[in-house]
Order: structure tokens, then sequence, then C-alpha cells
């Protein structure tokens, strides 16, 4: 998915990528809101929410709009009861792919521990598939 701020970057093959430019003030978070409440809907709570951003240069675009996804998402859970909170998880995609070789954790053992402890908050398993199993 895409992370539900209004945010916008050029799809260029350029290096350095191009600014992520924030068109558009939603102070009330409206949009981001109304992304999550169809989540809920679709899919019950509370939703994992896995940020694949990368989160260690702090000079970098990817990170600002991160820090901003995060923000948005501890804010709205301020304002949910404990059992619709969103469990967001933040994995820097790009540093698990490119230290894996040295000792740390693999990005599928990442996911697997993210999945395992979903597992274990809401006591079961499903898959799109159908396939169903609990802990």
């Amino acid at each position: 998915g895409s992370v539900p701020l209004f945010w916008a970057q050029e799809a260029t093959a350029m290096k350095p990528k191009p600014r992520v430019v924030y068109p558009r003030c939603d102070p009330t978070l409206s949009a981001t809101r109304k992304h999550f409440q169809d989540l809920f809907e679709r899919y019950g709570h509370p939703p994992l929410i896995v940020n694949l951003m990368k989160h260690k240069r702090p000079d970098s675009f990817e990170v600002r709009l991160s820090k901003n996804f995060e923000a948005a998402i501890e804010r709205i859970n301020r304002e949910l009861p404990q059992e619709y909170r969103m469990l967001y998880r933040s994995c820097d995609l790009k540093y698990y792919w490119k230290h894996a070789e040295q000792g740390v954790k693999s990005f599928n053992q990442v996911c697997t521990d993210l999945a395992q402890s979903v597992v274990g908050r809401v006591g079961f398993f499903h898959s799109y598939d159908g396939s169903s199993a609990w802990p």
C-alpha cells in the first residue's frame, strides 16, 4: 500500500530522488482516518501497520514522510479505545536487505516475528485463501 497522507513525489529513476512534497494540509487527518476506517470495516481490528520506509537518515525525504506517518498513527491511536488501536511497526526494508549477510536478522525473519506477535495478540491467523490456524 501507500502512506495515507497527502504527499507527492515525481515518478522518476533520477538519483537523487526528487523531493517529497506536501501539496495539501490536512490538520484533522481526515483522509488518513477515512483510509483506516475502511480497513477496520473490511478486516476488523486491530490492524497491523508495517512501515517499510527508511528511518535511519535524518535528512532523507523518506524519513520525514515516515515520521509524519508514525505521528498520524500515534495521534489516531490516542483517540481510539485500547482494543481498536492500530499495531504499528517500523521495519526499514532496505536496511534489512542490505545487512542480512552481516548478522542482522533477515527480512523474512523480521516478518515472521511480526506475524507471530500479531497472532499472539489476536489469537488466530487467517489468510486470503481461507486457511486458518490458532496458536
